[in-house]
């Protein structure tokens, strides 16, 4: 019987399934995030960023179903929304 175990590492857990090319991915998925939201002033997305890899130090979020529809509309929501225009009146 093959056991179904859980590395309760997201970074971890990528490694072992998808190798180097999608640890390496993950992580600048995850770190580039934070760095693009700095430089666009979007403190929104740093704080995402930095909860979600919190998060995937210590669970495999995007095993689940539900972690990985979360992480996804969040992070293209976050990404490709611009907070800017929000604040002008014209």
């Amino acid at each position: 019987m093959i056991k179904k175990l859980n590395a309760h590492n997201q970074f971890l857990q990528t490694f072992i399934g998808t190798g180097i090319v999608g640890f390496i991915l993950l992580f600048l998925m995850t770190f580039g995030a934070i760095i693009y939201g700095f430089v666009v002033k979007n403190y929104l997305l740093v704080a995402f960023s930095i909860l979600i890899i919190f998060n995937f130090l210590v669970e495999s979020m995007l095993q689940a179903q539900a972690g990985f529809i979360f992480f996804a509309f969040f992070f293209c929501i976050l990404t490709q929304y611009n907070f800017h225009k929000l604040n002008k009146t014209s």
